[in-house]
């Protein structure tokens, strides 16, 4: 993490958070990221945070350090498609990213963004995860389909290096 990193993160969660966002928001207006692992990237999301480049700044940097050219990545619960993005970039042209997203808004705004970027590695799965097995997820957004267990979508998450 760089130092101009560190010290945007804290200054962003500290004291004086509400000047340095106010002048956060006239610096990130536009589409590009400006902070982070993602620097340069494009987000047109309404989360100024992740515009900044600082959004759990801390777990952009593990997964970048986890992730190289060629790995998997599951993306359960993947919202605005930030950290889908960040796994796109690392694993490369020869990884996957799987985003699991069941609100049909949010996953058109990851399509969108994961095109924007030119990600080709990557595949939006609408599905919603529960921990009760045998049950119908019930959202008036998320298309209905039967829930699996939790062993089901933590099977595999292992890392054999």
């Amino acid at each position: 993490m760089s130092r101009l990193d560190m010290m945007i993160y804290r200054a962003w969660y500290g004291p004086l958070r509400r000047p340095v966002r106010a002048i956060a928001r006239r610096i990130a207006g536009e589409a590009r990221i400006v902070l982070g692992p993602l620097k340069g990237r494009f987000f047109r999301g309404k989360e100024l945070v992740c515009r900044m480049g600082i959004y759990e700044l801390h777990v952009q940097y593990l997964i970048q350090d986890l992730l190289d050219p060629g790995d998997v990545l599951y993306d359960i619960g993947a919202n605005n498609g930030y950290l889908s993005l960040l796994g796109a970039q690392c694993t490369g042209p020869t990884g996957r990213v799987f985003s699991f997203e069941p609100l049909p808004a949010n996953g058109d705004r990851i399509n969108a963004l994961m095109n924007e970027n030119r990600m080709t590695n990557f595949e939006l799965v609408r599905w919603r995860f529960r921990t009760q097995p045998e049950r119908w997820s019930s959202s008036s957004e998320a298309t209905r389909i039967p829930t699996r267990p939790r062993s089901f979508v933590i099977a595999g998450a292992g890392r054999s290096k």
